[in-house]
């Protein structure tokens, strides 16, 4: 009998679709990268530089290590229950006057069912989506 799976490494990457020839190690995709904390380091910045802090995020995280801390606070604790309460208050108070547009709107009560059918006979009936046949 002959062998013919081919050799290692003989094939392109688009001709193991199905991925059945293990790759060899040197091929494998090396880790990516960490990413760069998202903390907002600076008031102003240069137009196309980011304004981030830049140092690596710690796993699972925006931010690294130094900031952290300053932007997560645990819920059980009195720091947590005072920012929870100070965001339910705001969210109370609603926008300042100059986004009152922003503000939530009332949701409508349902109708009466006797408001209702009165609506609906005061209504043109709805065009029908079929054809009427002959």
């Amino acid at each position: 009998m002959h062998d013919h799976s081919p050799e290692r490494g003989s094939l392109r990457s688009d001709e193991n679709i199905s991925r059945t020839i293990p790759r060899p190690a040197a091929a494998a995709k090396a880790a990516p990268p960490a990413r760069p904390c998202r903390y907002i380091a600076t008031a102003t910045w240069r137009a196309g530089a980011p304004p981030y802090c830049g140092e690596p995020a710690l796993p699972g995280s925006a931010y690294c290590a130094r900031h952290a801390p300053l932007c997560a606070v645990d819920p059980a604790s009195k720091a947590g229950g005072r920012l929870a309460a100070a965001q339910d208050l705001a969210a109370r108070a609603g926008p300042p006057p100059a986004l009152a547009h922003l503000a939530a709107i009332p949701l409508l009560e349902a109708l009466e069912e006797d408001e209702d059918e009165t609506l609906r006979r005061e209504m043109p009936p709805r065009p029908s989506l079929r054809e009427e046949e002959p």
